[in-house]
């Protein structure tokens, strides 16, 4: 999924169970929900988490109200539309922050995986300053401008190696989607390893869990990152 060019599947989702969808959208939605797994899953868990707290909230709301009805010198004889427009909005504004919550969890605890990879005596060159400037912000974690200077390296010197770095200082960055452009390229053996941890790490978070469990499970015993592959395959629904 395309993070930055396309909506996200919770944000589909928000506007599904919302009813503010297109007829167009919908139908693809409606769609991908008999063949995406993952969708599936998502739309399950966004409909228990709302209705619980839905049910929850509501029921503190009718209690607030009952409260404020029995110590009222005035009581009406049916509850007003101010009331009624507090609970709405309380249930709106619930929602609200549970599909902030679903969105942004799952991306903060598998980002707490990520370490950046180290840097070796060999990486620096003299044929190519951009290069030497890109590894000296690197090591610094500076990654911002690391990345500005990758961009800066000619074509003809672009080697896989500064590519591999290249894509790990997206990933620092927060740019996992640049980080899955440039890592699913790479064909270095020397590489071969971390590659596969970072290109398997960066997938899922641009929330494509199957290629991120296809990638984590040719990581194998011995090989970078594989415990921490393992554990996140036990995590992924």
């Amino acid at each position: 999924m395309q993070m930055n060019n396309e909506k996200t599947d919770l944000e589909l989702i928000d506007q599904f169970i919302a009813g503010t969808l297109d007829s167009e959208a919908r139908i693809m939605f409606e769609t991908r929900l008999k063949t995406d797994e993952n969708l599936k899953q998502e739309m399950l868990a966004a409909k228990n988490v709302i209705e619980g707290i839905r049910a929850s909230a509501f029921k503190k709301k009718l209690q607030l109200l009952h409260l404020q009805f029995e110590q009222s010198d005035q009581k009406p004889k049916r509850i007003g539309l101010y009331y009624i427009t507090g609970i709405a909005a309380s249930l709106i504004f619930v929602v609200g922050i549970v599909f902030y919550s679903l969105q942004y969890a799952d991306h903060g605890s598998y980002y707490s995986y990520f370490k950046p990879y180290p840097s070796s005596v060999n990486v620096r060159s003299d044929v190519n300053p951009s290069w030497d400037k890109a590894m000296d912000y690197y090591d610094r974690e500076k990654y911002n401008e690391a990345i500005t200077f990758f961009n800066k390296i000619p074509s003809g010197y672009y080697s896989e190696e500064m590519q591999f770095y290249h894509a790990v200082s997206y990933l620092a960055n927060d740019q996992p989607d640049a980080a899955v452009t440039v890592l699913r390229k790479l064909k270095s053996i020397e590489y071969r390893e971390p590659v596969t941890w970072y290109l398997g790490l960066a997938y899922l978070l641009t929330k494509n869990r199957n290629e991120a469990k296809k990638v984590f499970e040719q990581i194998q015993p011995g090989d970078y990152g594989y415990e921490d592959a393992q554990s996140i395959l036990k995590s992924i629904p």
